[in-house]
């Protein structure tokens, strides 16, 4: 069972970058910005204006479709959620929809359409889904072939990332609608993305790409939590006298290795860096202003000061943080194979054998290495980000998105539009986003006798061995490939996942707490297809002189006092200007929109 769940959850990640790398032309910023302006740009419509007016439904119809039965605001979005009546559709006519997975072994041989969760749907909503599954690593491909035939399914899921154009090239080239003209069928959607936090503007963004252009159904965390970060050994904090909420600063947490270097014979090495020196899961290093990112094909993370783009990991704010963090590895304090370590699995066998102190995981992990671990009083508790003093305020890396990776679009040869972006947006409801987030109840969750959900035994225990998060991919939404409104509590339903849950919000609730998101680059600040074009020549020379060069400061290979200069140098020889001038343009005509 450990095995296949670290190579699901390899088989995840590889699906992340994979598609997070594809042939798409509108690279979405790494960082978002919850202070920033609206986008207000023009867009292409693929139908008629918004339908926004009253129901046409006859008495006779076959539809229970939304349209003009909701309350909206002067923009035509609906304040509230909506509940549909049920079913939504009496006919027998037949969407399809293409989606992905990684583990194609744990379908039925009947298909998908078989199980308990589609079944069920279909019940409810009286709407039928031919579902097409093919393997994730053949997602792009297999997408691709279908554009090329002009055979596309009714839903597809994905498309804004393989879709070899911006998003608005997917509608004008005639593949694809603007889920806009259409937003009279979908109050929930809208409801979430617009007026469920009026002050999410990253979600607005995320789901807008213009205030008029919507291309997709994005997976939508009703609460978000930061679900990663850094834990510290909290058996060992009280041996010292402390607790996980006496390290704050960078010097609190410098005492606290050393301490655990010194007083743990087992813990060699306190810290285990990763390979990416910063977090993909949610930054932790950004005390300095900056965002300490190497990863393949990616230039740094940009961000703005008083109007001005910067890219991470070639500014003043990036050498003294590379001096710093060069300091802890002179001291032993860093884990020499640093470079091997992109997740915790690849600790796995050091961290259960208690030679580390200080370790980044998926907050679910922390248990389970607790109950793997060779002390039988293991404790990892949740590490805050250090701060380089009491009382800093973070400008970057504090943003927790509502977005998740899945998302689905209608192709504009479907028959029926209305009842695709209906189904859709069901899923979006109180009852539909209920029934895709957590499953069917006696199959994927039970009630225990405090009335709260638990995962059942079936789940905890399936055939496949997956952990609760990746079963649920089968079982519920599959919140890497397709969308619905999603309740993060129900990854965790597994005895102690109270505790864990706790965890994501004690750090959700510090980021809320200690980050003002003053610096980061707004989701608005799109690239336009020439931008694109140009960045797209660039990144790779740019990315790979960048992420080679500034990884070698950490372990001394390169001097920060020798060096540092030439490495800037090079910087500037293989078109970084270029790359920062791209960002500065779009982010000047985004707040000149």
């Amino acid at each position: 069972m450990k095995r296949l769940f670290a190579v699901t959850l390899a088989a995840l990640l590889l699906f992340a970058l994979f598609t997070g790398c594809a042939d798409n032309t509108t690279p979405a910023p790494a960082q978002t910005s919850s202070d920033a302006a609206v986008t207000s740009q023009p867009s292409a419509s693929s139908g008629p204006k918004p339908a926004t007016a009253a129901p046409t439904d006859a008495p006779d119809s076959p539809y229970n479709f939304a349209l003009g039965k909701f309350e909206t605001d002067s923009r035509g979005f609906a304040t509230d959620f909506y509940e549909y009546e049920l079913p939504i559709s009496t006919t027998d006519e037949v969407l399809t929809m293409l989606t992905y997975s990684f583990t194609m072994q744990a379908y039925p041989e009947a298909g998908y359409a078989t199980m308990q969760l589609p079944t069920k749907d279909r019940e409810m909503t009286g709407v039928n889904v031919e579902y097409i599954i093919t393997p994730a690593m053949n997602s792009t491909e297999t997408f691709r072939v279908l554009i090329a035939s002009d055979d596309l399914p009714d839903i597809c899921s994905g498309v804004t990332m393989m879709y070899k154009g911006t998003p608005v090239d997917m509608v004008e080239d005639g593949y694809f609608i603007n889920i806009y003209d259409y937003i009279g069928y979908a109050p929930n959607y809208t409801y979430m993305a617009c007026n469920y936090d009026p002050k999410d503007t990253d979600l607005y963004q995320s789901v807008f790409y213009y205030d008029d252009f919507i291309p997709a159904f994005y997976g939508i965390m009703k609460d978000p939590v930061r679900g990663g970060f850094y834990f510290m050994r909290g058996d060992w904090l009280e041996k010292f006298g402390l607790t996980n909420k006496d390290i704050v600063t960078w010097d609190d947490l410098h005492e606290a290795f050393l301490l655990a270097k010194t007083q743990i014979p087992s813990c060699e090495y306190p810290f285990v860096l990763r390979k990416y020196i910063e977090l993909t899961e949610g930054a932790n290093f950004t005390s300095y202003d900056t965002v300490p990112l190497i990863i393949e094909d990616r230039v740094g993370v940009n961000y703005v000061v008083d109007g001005k783009v910067k890219i991470s990991n070639m500014n003043e704010n990036d050498r003294e943080f590379m001096t710093m963090l060069s300091g802890l590895y002179a001291e032993g304090l860093i884990s020499p194979n640093w470079t091997a370590v992109s997740r915790a699995a690849d600790s796995d066998s050091s961290i259960t054998n208690n030679e580390h102190f200080y370790v980044a995981m998926q907050a679910a992990e922390s248990s389970y290495f607790e109950e793997n671990s060779t002390d039988p009083n293991c404790k990892w508790v949740p590490a805050t980000p250090p701060l380089r003093y009491e009382g800093q305020k973070l400008h970057l890396g504090g943003n927790i998105s509502r977005i998740v990776a899945g998302s689905n679009s209608i192709a504009a040869k479907c028959e029926n539009i209305e009842l695709a972006v209906t189904w859709l947006d069901w899923r979006f409801s109180n009852t539909g986003g209920d029934l895709w987030s957590y499953g069917v109840e006696g199959e994927t969750w039970e009630l225990n006798e405090q009335g709260k959900r638990q995962a059942t035994d079936f789940a905890l225990n399936n055939p496949a061995g997956l952990a609760l998060s990746y079963f649920l991919l089968i079982y519920a939404v599959n919140v890497h490939t397709d969308s619905a409104r999603i309740d993060i509590d129900a990854t965790y339903m597994y005895p102690g996942g109270d505790i864990t849950l706790g965890y994501c919000r004690y750090l959700t609730n510090w980021l809320k707490d200690n980050h003002d998101g003053a610096y980061v680059y707004p989701v608005g600040a799109r690239l336009n297809l020439e931008q694109a074009e140009r960045l797209g020549n660039l990144v790779s020379d740019v990315s790979t002189y960048m992420n080679e060069n500034y990884a070698l400061f950490v372990d001394g290979s390169k001097n920060i006092d020798a060096d540092w200069d030439s490495y800037i140098a090079g910087l500037y020889q293989v078109g970084i200007q270029e790359i920062i001038d791209i960002y500065q343009e779009a982010y000047d005509n985004f707040i000149a929109a």
